[in-house]
């Protein structure tokens, strides 16, 4: 009976945690999901959905490809992830996006644990409603890209990590090592990063790991997949892909397009984590007085030693220091509790203050749009216009209810801004319809019926320049058609259709226009005759 009821509590619990969790997911969701016509970047998200094309096109499942020539510059997961879902729901938008849509809610879920453990239960659905609110982290939600899902694989591991002691189950033990092996399937030399930013924590507080076979079991389980991917290359290609891996990351590891100063991040991830830098700040600042050493390693020593150890890499991109956020969403969300709480008469004076400043610049910067917008061009002009709405929409809640409020400001207050804002970016389409213009044009040009269910072609120049080559994949991915690449008209038959660059296009005979546009600026439907 005893024991009965010790299990009944135990569900209730996790029923409780489970309501508490879905109240979160439900908020976040107009954040996660837009509703309109969506379309690709070319650079990085357009590159993985079409290689998930390709991956059922060639039936390609262990290396991505550039057409029908093998790429060894990064291992398939995300391509085969991408694959998988095109095969279950169809090739679409929201089919390249699911894996990643599922990594952000997995990412949540393990923010929300995290601060549970770190913190405690007061206010654990702060942390995952702060990290979705911040600008970098929206933005990389919202594109089928590596980063956000290298964040879960991470976040899954090292909550176990933290959770894990002398009596933890077998499955807690292996699930704190695992995720290093499918990490480095993923990102390969880049989890190099975070195990090193997680090794000291690991020596003084989680030795007893090193002695547990289950530990070590987890390591091995987690890179049975780079280890059958290796078998399974090594097998068809030999060691090119070996090689291909190394140069791209000895490519990055030296000056290169992507090279920035040490210093790039100190800069850079303040301004990326807006609007809540000055609470995360705080925050720190906080937690370096308050916390015990285990709790102070990962809500500060963890992330600023992660962001040195990305600054001491040559190459620097504003979505590397994604690995730190849910950790700064934790310590902001501390930040946010004591700066709200201690909130005295002069504090709230000096806030409406800035408060005022701000939008004051940004009405009367509102108004000379308003008074101008006719000299810029529409796309331009939309941008704008939502820039502006966004900033008012941020700043116009906390100061409101500082003014009709005569109470301190609750976190409320501090939060709906945020939110409304990222809502607003979100749903008007600037995450999710970024680059409409080629898939209106190719929706057109099979609306027009110029095109026949026959193989197309095209031709790629040896040194083909960053617009062609982000025309090229969206034309790709828009296609209905496979597209095959030639090196010649002469390899193609009569009536067959052939892509070709603008300044191809005189070096080829034989050729006649069958589909130009001005939405695709680069490159020109050709027929041959």
């Amino acid at each position: 009976m005893k024991k009965f009821k010790e299990n009944f509590l135990i569900t209730i619990k996790r029923l409780i945690f489970l309501n508490h969790f879905f109240y979160i997911v439900l908020i976040c969701f107009p954040l996660l999901i837009y509703f309109g016509e969506k379309s690709f970047i070319a650079f990085d998200e357009g590159y993985y959905a079409l290689q998930g094309k390709w991956v059922l096109d060639y039936n390609n499942w262990i290396t991505p490809q550039w057409f029908e020539h093998v790429q060894f510059d990064r291992t398939p997961l995300l391509p085969v992830l991408i694959a998988i879902s095109y095969k279950l729901f169809g090739i679409s938008y929201f089919s390249a996006h699911l894996p990643v849509f599922i990594s952000s809610l997995v990412v949540l879920y393990f923010t929300y644990k995290i601060h549970e453990l770190l913190i405690g239960d007061k206010l654990r659905w702060l942390s995952p409603l702060i990290l979705i609110t911040t600008s970098l982290w929206i933005n990389y939600t919202h594109l089928a890209t590596q980063d956000i899902l290298l964040v879960a694989i991470e976040i899954f591991g090292i909550y176990f990590l933290i959770e894990s002691s002398d009596d933890s189950k077998r499955f807690k033990v292996i699930l704190s090592s695992i995720w290093i092996g499918l990490s480095f399937f993923l990102k390969t030399y880049m989890v190099v990063i975070p195990f090193i930013a997680i090794c000291p924590y690991i020596f003084i507080h989680k030795r007893n790991l090193l002695t547990k076979n289950y530990f070590y079991l987890g390591l091995i389980l987690g890179f049975i997949p780079v280890i059958v991917w290796s078998i399974l290359s090594f097998k068809i290609y030999g060691l090119d892909f070996f090689y291909g891996i190394n140069n791209k990351v000895l490519s990055l590891s030296k000056n290169n397009t992507f090279s920035q100063p040490f210093y790039y991040y100190l800069w850079n991830l303040p301004v990326s984590f807006l609007p809540w830098t000055p609470f995360c700040l705080n925050g720190l600042r906080i937690i370096m007085k308050n916390y015990s050493s285990k709790k102070f390693y990962f809500l500060f020593i963890y992330p600023l030693l992660l962001v040195f150890l990305l600054s001491i890499f040559s190459t620097k991109i504003p979505y590397y220091s994604l690995q730190a956020f849910p950790f700064l969403a934790i310590s902001t969300s501390y930040g946010l509790l004591e700066f709200s709480s201690n909130l005295n008469l002069k504090k709230k004076r000096i806030l409406n203050k800035i408060l005022f400043t701000i939008l004051f610049i940004i009405i009367g910067g509102f108004i000379y749009f308003l008074i101008k917008k006719n000299n810029i061009q529409e796309e331009t002009n939309f941008y704008i216009f939502i820039s502006l709405l966004s900033i008012i929409f941020l700043i116009s809640p906390p100061l409101l209810i500082n003014i009709f409020s005569s109470r301190k400001l609750s976190l409320f207050s501090f939060l709906i801004g945020p939110y409304l804002t990222t809502l607003l970016v979100v749903q008007t389409g600037l995450l999710s319809n970024r680059s409409p213009a080629i898939k209106v044009a190719i929706n057109n040009l099979y609306d027009a019926e110029l095109i026949s269910d026959n193989q197309i072609y095209v031709i790629t120049p040896k040194d083909i320049s960053g617009k062609e080559l982000s025309e090229i994949i969206k034309i790709n991915l828009y296609s209905k058609n496979k597209i095959k690449r030639v090196n010649n008209p002469s390899e193609i038959k009569s009536n067959q259709l052939l892509w070709i660059t603008n300044n191809d296009v005189e070096k080829f005979e034989n050729l006649k226009t069958k589909f130009k546009s001005k939405k695709i600026s680069e490159w020109v439907l050709k027929e041959k005759f």
